[in-house]
Order: structure tokens, then C-alpha cells, then sequence
């Protein structure tokens, strides 16, 4: 990640010097832009607990290897970075690295001409390319060119994350279907456990649960038409069906209660899980961080994942994953 955060900088750099793009289209953030002049590369980012200060250190190791050339990186929390961002992207005054998880928020910055195309830099340095997968770079191909790099090389999956002393309590089977985990839901809820933690103040894990169950319902088509735009995705069978398996898993108690106040974002999901008031939590594997910083005992002896059940008579893999392929970063 140190590298490639230095390869991303680097990649800045050359589109300034290049007749200095990065630098006009985003006045007020880049600086000196005259030989022998320092320069400030500003980058905004939402990682927080052990992934903020991967990234400190990163921007500290860049800026002690450079002279002409330093990286200010700032922070901000999941909710207001995306709306700090779309208000300096609105306004034409957005940083020199743009934090994202590429897609649609990617393709709406590059509509309004806000990003750079990488492609020119990418096909100079092929052994950083091939350093990632190939499907890392999906997230950011538009159109057939690329506009981001990523801040990592790790994949990030949505698993369900379970709590094994209270499975092994109450003698309960890991949930593979989805009829198992109903039926633990009704056990937790009768010994007086939380069956599934969720911060649904956030909303986007809320979209965790519709996502996994219209896969397993309907399979990979459905979403694929959703994501491409086609008329009518929205109102495919397989989408009602898992709306109407959502509202049955809350009917059942299966979240916690007043689970519409409790945030991801602040990791209070987390803390009902390692806390034992919540035997289940659906999350990506980007909070295995923040668990072992906040409860290393339980994240070490207590802490089980599986993959999302399946669905009887479902046309999905069971096997499918869902999840973060990678964030990025872009140059604005």
C-alpha cells in the first residue's frame, strides 16, 4: 500500500508536469508550480482506526523520499467525506487525489470532466499495473480507459461475521441457508440475544442484505442489468422477493432493537457483536482492523465468518461473494 500510494503520487506529478492538468483543474490545492518551487499534493480520504495510519505513514515515507514535492492528506469520516467531496467536486475546487470506490461516483466525475485518464501513465509502468489483479480495474474503466489507481491490493468481501461462544452455547449451527438462519434467529431471540447486529443509520449496510439476497435469488443478472441501466431492473422478481425476506427477518426480531440509530460508520455495529449482546453481524472484511485494534481477545479466540447463506430454489452460487473489489484514488 506505502508504494502504491508513492507509484499514485508519482502519477500526479507527471500529469503536472505534462502541462500541469492536475494542478488547473484544482485551483487552490496544488502549488508552485515553477521550477525550484515546492509543491503541495492535496489528498482527501476516508479510511479511519489502523487503515488511517497505514496511510499516514505512506504520505510520511513520500514526503521524506521527495525535495520539490510534498503530500497533505486529510481525513474524514464515511458520511462527511462523501458529501465534503461532492461539494468541492461542484464548486471545481476538489483535492489533487480524489478517495472513491470507483463506479458510478467515479463515472458522474468524469461526465463533468473532473478526472484525469491514466491510461498514458499505466502503459508506462506495466509492472505496477500487473501488480493487482485484473479485475481490480474494473471499478475505474469507463468507457474503455482508466481513471484510478488503487490505494490497496486487497480485495474486501461482505462476509457474516458470528460470535462462537454464543453459537457453541446454545449448541447453534453456523447458518449456510437461509432457513438456518432464521431458525437461529428464533432461538437468539428466545434466549434473549440479538440474533444480527446492524448500523442502519448509515443505510449502505442495509444494501448489504438486499444486494446478497437478490444474488442468491435471482444470480448475477439481476444486478448486472440494475447496475447497466436497463428498464424495468429495479422491478425484477428476484428484487420484491428479497424485500419481502428483509421485512420477515425484521418482523422475527432479527436486528437489534432501535437498530435505525446505531451507526457502521462509528463501529457500534461492531461493538454489539464483540460485546456479546449480538450473536451475527453481515460487514466487509475491512473491519477486521478496527476489531482487533478495539477488542483483540474476542477478534483472536471469539471471531467466526462465513459467507452469505443460500437461498432454497435460488438461481445464484452460493459461493458468490459480494463486497469491495477496492478503493481508489483518482487525480483530479
Amino acid at each position: 500500500m506505502t508504494a502504491g500510494l508513492a507509484v499514485t503520487l508519482t502519477g500526479v506529478l507527471a500529469g503536472c508536469g505534462s502541462g500541469g492538468t492536475a494542478a488547473n483543474n484544482s485551483p487552490g490545492n496544488s502549488s508552485g508550480t515553477s521550477a525550484g518551487t515546492q509543491q503541495t499534493i492535496t489528498i482527501w480520504d476516508s479510511e479511519s482506526g489502523p487503515m488511517e495510519d497505514m496511510m499516514k505513514t505512506a504520505t510520511d515515507k513520500f514526503n521524506q523520499s521527495q525535495n520539490q514535492v510534498k503530500a497533505n492528506i486529510q481525513f474524514y469520516n464515511n458520511d462527511a467525506y462523501k458529501q465534503k467531496i461532492q461539494i468541492a467536486m461542484g464548486a471545481n475546487n476538489p483535492p489533487d487525489l480524489i478517495f472513491s470506490w470507483g463506479g458510478a461516483t467515479l463515472k458522474t466525475y468524469l461526465d463533468a470532466n473532473k478526472v484525469v485518464n491514466l491510461d498514458s501513465f499505466l502503459a508506462a509502468n506495466p509492472s505496477y499495473k500487473n501488480k493487482f489483479f485484473p479485475g481490480v480495474w474494473g471499478n475505474v474503466t469507463i468507457n474503455g480507459h482508466i481513471y484510478g489507481v488503487p490505494e490497496g491490493a486487497g480485495t474486501q468481501p461482505e462476509l457474516l461475521f458470528y460470535n462462537k461462544t454464543i453459537f457453541q452455547r446454545y449448541n447453534l449451527p453456523v447458518p449456510s441457508t437461509w432457513n438456518q438462519l432464521m431458525s437461529d434467529v428464533k432461538t437468539l431471540k428466545a434466549k434473549g440475544v440479538t440474533p444480527i447486529a446492524i448500523g442502519a443509520r448509515d443505510q449502505w449496510p442495509d444494501l448489504m442484505w438486499l444486494m446478497y439476497l437478490t444474488d442468491r435469488i435471482g444470480g448475477p443478472t439481476v444486478f448486472n442489468n440494475i447496475m447497466t441501466g436497463q428498464a424495468n431492473a429495479w422491478s425484477d422478481p428476484a428484487v420484491t422477493q428479497a424485500l419481502q425476506m428483509i421485512q420477515q427477518l425484521v418482523q422475527a426480531g432479527g436486528f437489534e432493537s432501535g437498530y435505525s440509530g446505531v451507526s457502521a460508520n462509528s463501529n457500534e455495529d461492531q461493538a454489539l457483536l464483540y460485546s456479546g449482546k449480538a450473536a451475527m453481524l453481515l460487514q466487509g472484511s475491512w473491519i477486521y482492523p478496527s476489531l482487533q485494534s478495539s477488542a483483540a481477545s474476542f477478534t483472536a479466540n471469539d471471531l467466526g465468518w462465513t459467507i452469505f447463506p443460500a437461498v432454497s430454489g435460488g438461481k445464484g452460487n452460493p459461493a458468490d461473494l459480494m463486497g469491495n473489489i477496492s478503493t481508489y484514488y483518482s487525480i483530479s
